[in-house]
């Protein structure tokens, strides 16, 4: 009798797995309180491997997003999921990452995220009418969500061939990096130096996706001809011929 139960007990729970991980994602993502600006469109598939249309996050739209249960994760009883989205022929992000939970918080590992330039100056509040060409690349080893938002991080971001159009100028900026980390739970970037608009800037992302940043410009030798007509319109320099920059 008691094998009876033993072998009952063990079909009542495989039937329960079998059924959770062939209902359809649509199901299981209903059940799922997601934060108030995300909108997620054409779910399919199931919860091993779920597919979304689009995925609306504020000013954002992320498509062809594709999320798939890493199976050797279960074996750790720590569930990994390898997310990728966009396509080179669409417009909007691209990437890939790796993307688990620790004690109720998200953890991402080895991101690659492409980004077109323009997408991301149009959420800064620049002082002057520009539109910015290229594409930003972030790469992400690792981060972990904290409170407010960032608990460890370690990244950089690199704008190859930076170009902008302002003032019907076509101006090339050359390349601009930068390291991104966690400043008292705020997610910061800090530009390298070493770029020829004499670039320094530290900018923050904290609470409620509040961003905040400072910095200079300061023009030398190297610094685009096309863009110094731009100056005063930023400003007036200080006594060491910097630009105050603030966000």
């Amino acid at each position: 009798m008691k094998k009876w139960l033993g072998f009952s007990a063990l079909f009542i729970v495989s039937y329960l797995i079998f059924l959770f991980a062939t209902a359809p994602a649509s199901l299981i993502l209903n059940q799922v309180k997601l934060p108030k600006d995300v909108v997620i469109q054409g779910v399919s598939g199931s919860v091993w491997h779920m597919k979304a249309q689009k995925v609306y996050a504020e000013a954002v739209t992320v498509e062809k997003v594709s999320a798939k249960l890493n199976l050797l994760s279960l074996l750790s009883f720590n569930p990994v999921v390898d997310v990728t989205f966009g396509d080179a022929l669409i417009p909007g992000p691209e990437g890939s990452l790796s993307l688990s939970m620790q004690a109720g918080n998200a953890q991402v590992e080895n991101a690659s995220i492409f980004l077109p330039a323009n997408m991301v100056a149009q959420q800064l509040p620049l002082p002057i009418p520009m539109t910015a060409h290229g594409i930003v690349e972030m790469d992400v080893p690792f981060y972990a969500q904290g409170k407010p938002l960032c608990q460890a991080l370690e990244g950089q971001i690199h704008w190859r061939r930076a170009k902008v159009n302002a003032f019907d100028e076509s101006i090339t900026l050359g390349r601009l990096s930068g390291n991104v980390g966690c400043d008292n739970g705020s997610i910061a970037l800090t530009i390298e130096p070493d770029n020829q608009l004499g670039l320094t800037y530290n900018a923050f992302i904290g609470a409620n996706g509040q961003v905040s940043g400072n910095g200079y410009l300061t023009p030398g030798e190297n610094f685009p001809e096309k863009l110094k007509s731009v100056l005063p319109f930023i400003g007036t320099p200080d006594n060491q011929g910097r630009y105050r920059l603030r966000l």
